[in-house]
């Protein structure tokens, strides 16, 4: 009448082994060791190319309000071109007034002449939110370098530097 079956393990209960867990954090550090590093290149080259593009406003700015000036001269200074109504920029590229930078970049504006000044744009943190200094002049032509953050404030120093474009 009554039956015995052979053959059956007793019943366990359903459960991952210390050893199956470890094995799964094991594979998601090798993942995040991989993608991490790509994810910190993509920031950086998405701070870089803001950078470009803010000295690239930075410049037209600068010469729409060169040519709205008689006798016609650059800004003394980015806060000339912030007050201005309208605007020339907005404030934010002002980062020495701020002291906050914009996307990991800090902007500068220094005027030589009536006739000539530089821009940069350098990481506020080199290697972490960039890795090169940006510049650009009264000719438009946007150039680089990777000289550890240093400032480009002089037309020697820019024309010593490789043009982006």
């Amino acid at each position: 009448m009554g039956q015995h079956i052979t053959g059956c393990a007793p019943h366990q209960d359903a459960g991952f082994t210390l050893v199956e867990i470890m094995i799964v954090v094991a594979i998601i550090a090798m993942l995040a060791a991989l993608a991490i590093p790509n994810l910190l290149r993509a920031r950086l080259a998405a701070n870089e190319a803001v950078a470009q593009g803010t000295l690239k406003a930075l410049c037209t700015a600068c010469e729409n309000f060169r040519v709205a000036r008689s006798p016609m001269r650059f800004p003394l200074n980015m806060a000339e071109m912030t007050v201005a109504i309208p605007a020339y920029i907005d404030n934010t590229v002002d980062t020495a007034t701020t002291g906050l930078a914009k996307k990991g970049y800090n902007f500068t504006y220094t005027r030589i002449n009536d006739r000539q000044y530089v821009c940069s744009a350098t990481p506020e943190i080199y290697r972490a939110t960039g890795e090169r200094t940006f510049s650009v002049n009264e000719t438009g032509v946007l150039r680089a370098v990777n000289n550890n953050g240093a400032v480009i404030d002089k037309e020697a120093d820019y024309y010593a530097l490789t043009p982006c474009q």
